[in-house]
């Protein structure tokens, strides 16, 4: 606890929680009964946010933004010598629930340059345990300080946004990483990033000495990987936007006619675009119509910027 208050007390960013009050600094009395007070930060954890059935998926690029930012705070932390040893989701508030305002908390396992070499934060021998992602340092002995555990645990959190998984541990008993496991593999393949495979290649490595050694390098490969994503969904825009310029007139009135039509989910959460319409009205080629069923059919798991270039094509805007 007194670890917890001197590392708030000396960090000052508006994404780290202030101490607001405390008596901790009594603590080798063992007759008083300690406590300190934080500021209170409105919003879900990163776990709740992602586990919540009433809101929408965060998209890829929508994870590495928020990544980028943990890594800035994250790099604050580390220049001014302190390690937060227990990156998780559930130790990461979304402030207001956006992900592009995270705040990182629960420093209880925090060292900082300061700390007396002989003295470990937890019992010599004693691992930390962190079942969001295992690392191998951290599992004989809690004094072993490394950025890159910091570093690597920050990894892990891209791979649980775009996964939906832990990453659990750094290499498995077949000596593969998380993004290298039957489980995720495929899910990763489906987003076509070169840059993510090098950067968790590297941010997962067994041994710390191989990782990622700064904040600042791993945020230029999230900008990297950033950067694909952007190009991938621009590609994408302009295959539908060459599509949708040689459907013909009357398709392109009655598509915007029933965009204007709120779909409607069935029990699994899937717009059936083709049991709710008859596309032999269209007077259009097959082709055509079953290119608006799927269109249609994906609706509802696109994200509202990707509705309004929908829209703005069939209304002939662009």
């Amino acid at each position: 606890m007194h670890n917890e208050v001197k590392a708030l007390q000396r960090l000052q960013h508006d994404a780290i929680q202030k101490i607001v009050e405390s008596n901790t600094d009594g603590y080798a009395d063992l007759s008083v009964d300690l406590y300190f007070v934080k500021d209170y930060v409105d919003g879900p954890t990163l776990d709740e946010r992602v586990a919540s059935p009433e809101l929408e998926r965060i998209q890829p690029d929508e994870a590495v933004r928020l990544v980028i930012r943990l890594s800035e705070i994250l790099n604050y932390c580390h220049n001014e010598g302190f390690l937060h040893r227990d990156i998780k989701p559930n130790n990461i508030i979304l402030r207001g629930g956006k992900t592009s305002d995270p705040v990182l908390i629960d420093f209880g396992l925090s060292f900082n340059k300061d700390d007396t070499e002989r003295a470990p934060l937890t019992s010599d021998g004693h691992p930390i345990r962190n079942k969001f992602l295992s690392l191998p340092e951290l599992q004989t002995n809690s004094s072993t300080r490394y950025r890159e555990s910091d570093i690597a645990q920050v990894c892990g959190i891209l791979f649980y946004l775009l996964t939906g998984k832990n990453p659990v541990i750094a290499e498995d008993e077949e000596r593969r990483k998380p993004h290298q496991r039957d489980s995720a593999r495929k899910i990763l393949d489906d987003l076509g990033s070169r840059a993510l495979e090098t950067l968790f290649d590297r941010g997962f490595e067994h041994e710390p000495q191989k990782r990622f050694h700064s904040c600042e390098t791993l945020k230029g490969y999230l900008h990297d990987v950033l950067d694909e994503f952007q190009q991938a969904r621009l590609s994408n825009q302009n295959a539908s936007m060459v599509t949708l310029e040689a459907v013909t007139p009357n398709v392109r009135t009655t598509l915007s006619n029933v965009l204007r039509q709120e779909p409607v989910p069935d029990e699994h959460g899937t717009v059936n675009a083709k049991k709710r319409f008859d596309y032999s009205n269209f007077g259009a080629p097959q082709a055509d119509a079953l290119m608006f069923a799927t269109l249609l059919g994906s609706w509802s798991e696109k994200s509202e910027g990707d509705r309004d270039v929908i829209r703005r094509l069939i209304k002939g805007d662009d």
